[in-house]
């Protein structure tokens, strides 16, 4: 029993409004009485009573189930070590065997650690929602970029010199779709890269003070200053376009070229020809260098369609409580043929099944973000996710989200050297990229990934030489099963490092 006393005096005829609010969070369900009574005269007198029913309100709870259109990041940064004399150049300017673990390895000396470099991207790319991997070396970049878990890729390192096999998968990522960006090259050491981002490296310039932007995709007309004392790279056109060029405190009359922007295939390719990130840090978190990081990022984001057999798919969970405040957990269920990337937060069963429990308050909107991998050639993958609501082992099924994803068709090398060999009379490029594919499938029936790999990468190499609708559409679907193949490709192994 809850009661509350009140004392007050009342002229005859007056009347007496009282309003008491009662909390229900502690009482159980059921039927409740009031009473009000007043004492007169020394005595309780009950001047009137009513009842209430108490009841538990519904659980209310929206819930969507979709396939979002966000990128996946792959970054590539130097790592805070040594190099070695194998990592030297013919730049007479630095040095690089003479740095500390933590100083950017070709300078200058003004340049931010690379330590400071890593902790301003992770909090540039964390505040801006990006789902990202940092990796600074060569063989993580390789299986990172071979599992097929990403679509945009970020190169900012100076040092690290990836094999030309890589180079040639990560061009090809690029025709099927992906994004590249590319900031801060110290030379031509990714030259196959080059393709992609439509340019031609010419050596380097010495005495560049700022950049001026044009009115592009990357930003509006503006001049960005310069603080890093070094050489930049002078980049020559040879498909892109230029987004800005270098102004030079000798007045040099030249036009070379700071930021170039590549459609390329049915991808996007962005090229800085200085330290991008080493100048947004000495600028600041709002400066002008780190919206160029964002916009080129913006700019290279793949456009999303139906998803690839292997390409990375990111599917969006979101439960919305419109009643009261309740715990609960979603219950999802993944078809045969797909692959778990990223869990988001949530928990991995041993059934394959994935739990995300949630604790909502009234009106709380929350959302998981998965990511997945189909590699089932069915045309269409059912994902489930079953709401459920309370806490166990009382927990009510509430109701069950369905999404089913629609795959393209995914070609076949089979498919390929059919069409190719209705044109290799044509052409001898046509039929030189016929031979490679077709050496290529010898190699996968032999269970060989690692030289049917090599081989598609050598017949893309011909059918790049042609520029016809024919060889294009060829290409692109050459490149969709590259990123196949590469799913079982030994990563970035020694026999593949023919670099110069």
């Amino acid at each position: 029993m809850i009661s509350n006393d009140i004392t007050i005096d009342m002229s005859p005829g007056a009347t007496e409004s009282l309003i008491r609010s009662v909390a229900t969070d502690n009482l159980n369900e059921g039927v409740y009485s009031c009473v009000l009574q007043a004492m007169i005269t020394g005595e309780w007198i009950t001047l009137g009573h009513d009842s209430f029913s108490l009841t538990v309100p519904p659980i209310a709870i929206d819930g969507t189930l979709e396939q979002a259109t966000l990128p996946r990041l792959l970054v590539l940064l130097d790592e805070n070590k040594p190099c070695t004399e194998a990592d030297s150049d013919d730049d007479d300017d630095h040095d690089c065997c003479t740095n500390s673990s933590d100083r950017d390895p070709h300078g200058p000396s003004n340049a931010p650690l690379l330590s400071e470099q890593r902790s301003y991207l992770e909090a540039l790319l964390t505040a801006q929602g990006y789902n990202y991997t940092i990796v600074s070396d060569r063989a993580a970049f390789a299986e990172q970029f071979l599992s097929g878990a990403y679509n945009t890729y970020a190169l900012f390192s100076e040092q690290i010199k990836l094999s030309e096999t890589l180079q040639k998968a990560l061009r090809e990522a690029v025709y099927r779709g992906d994004g590249l960006l590319v900031a801060g090259d110290h030379d031509h050491r990714n030259h196959k890269l080059y393709e992609a981002l439509g340019i031609t490296y010419r050596g380097k310039k010495p005495n560049a003070n700022a950049v001026e932007m044009t009115d592009s995709d990357l930003s509006r007309p503006q001049q960005l200053a310069l603080q890093l004392e070094e050489k930049v790279i002078n980049a020559e056109l040879k498909n892109a376009t230029t987004a800005g060029h270098f102004l030079f405190s000798d007045n040099q009359m030249n036009t070379v070229h700071a930021v170039t922007v590549n459609p390329y295939g049915e991808g996007q390719a962005v090229h800085f020809g200085y330290d991008l990130l080493a100048e947004a840090v000495l600028a600041s978190l709002t400066g002008p260098h780190a919206d160029l990081i964002s916009s080129s990022l913006a700019t290279i984001a793949p456009v999303f369609d139906l998803p690839q057999l292997g390409s990375s798919v990111p599917i969006l969970l979101t439960v919305n409580n419109q009643g009261m405040a309740t715990p609960g957990q979603a219950v999802i269920t993944l078809p045969q043929g797909v692959v778990l990337i990223d869990s988001g937060g949530a928990m991995p069963q041993p059934n394959g099944s994935i739990i995300w429990p949630f604790d909502l308050q009234a009106s709380e909107v929350t959302n998981l973000m998965l990511w997945l991998q189909p590699q089932s050639d069915q045309s269409d993958l059912r994902i489930d996710a079953l709401i459920q609501t309370g806490e166990a082992p009382d927990l009510l099924d509430h109701e069950t989200l369905s999404l089913t994803l629609m795959l393209s068709s995914a070609p076949t090398l089979k498919d390929l050297l059919d069409e190719l060999s209705l044109l290799a009379d044509e052409d001898n490029v046509y039929r030189k990229a016929f031979n490679y594919l077709e050496q290529a499938q010898q190699a996968l029936d032999e269970s060989d990934s690692d030289d049917a790999f090599e081989k598609m990468l050598k017949g893309s190499d011909e059918l790049i030489k042609l520029d016809t609708p024919e060889a294009g559409q060829i290409r692109l679907k050459l490149a969709q099963v590259i990123r196949l193949t590469g799913l079982t490709h030994a990563t970035d192994s020694e026999h593949h490092d023919d670099d110069d």
